[in-house]
């Protein structure tokens, strides 16, 4: 009899990460095989300071700043029981990885995107087997989500969803639970 492997993905919006603040964000993780953070500013060739695995979409820099905008990062557990490995990227606002048979693509989409655009990079994404979409999508899906609100983006987001035949987690798991506070 084999024994069951469980996987834990956690997700972060950061808005900005310092290096100094990893440690305490992973102390809250420890539960977590995986975890993604989006909006880390991090520029390339940062790594930050953890024994856990580290994969980046690196952000932008800033002009006149010190630091980048966007970006996305996973930290990989060190008692993780699956391989992991980069998947390529299929546009520069997805992070995406391999995880035992899993495909899991985490997105941090900038607000300025223009909702075409926002579908162009939803549809760059393979339509494959055992794949999770994660992230930042910068929209607001109504009652798909228990929210009062439905944004342009998250119309066509939802749009995009149901011609797929894709299930939004939050909906059944976490109706109408605040996911941002």
């Amino acid at each position: 009899m084999s024994e069951v492997q469980h996987l834990s993905i956690s997700l972060w919006n950061a808005n900005g990460l310092r290096t100094t603040t990893v440690h305490e964000v992973l102390s809250h993780c420890l539960s977590s095989t995986l975890l993604f953070i989006t909006e880390t500013w991090l520029l390339s060739p940062s790594l930050l300071p953890t024994d856990w695995m580290q994969y980046h979409v690196y952000g932008v820099p800033v002009p006149s700043a010190n630091r980048g905008s966007m970006g996305v990062t996973a930290l990989v557990s060190p008692s993780c029981p699956f391989p992991v490995s980069q998947l390529p990227s299929p546009n520069r606002y997805t992070l995406s990885l391999k995880v035992g048979s899993f495909r899991i693509h985490c997105l941090y989409v900038p607000p300025p995107l223009s909702t075409s655009e926002f579908i162009n990079v939803l549809s760059s994404i393979p339509s494959l087997p055992n794949t999770f979409i994660c992230g930042d999508f910068n929209a607001r899906l109504g009652d798909l989500t228990g929210d009062a609100l439905v944004s342009p983006r998250g119309a066509a987001m939802a749009r995009w969803l149901a011609d797929r035949s894709l299930t939004v987690l939050n909906g059944p798991l976490a109706h109408a639970s605040l996911t941002c506070f």
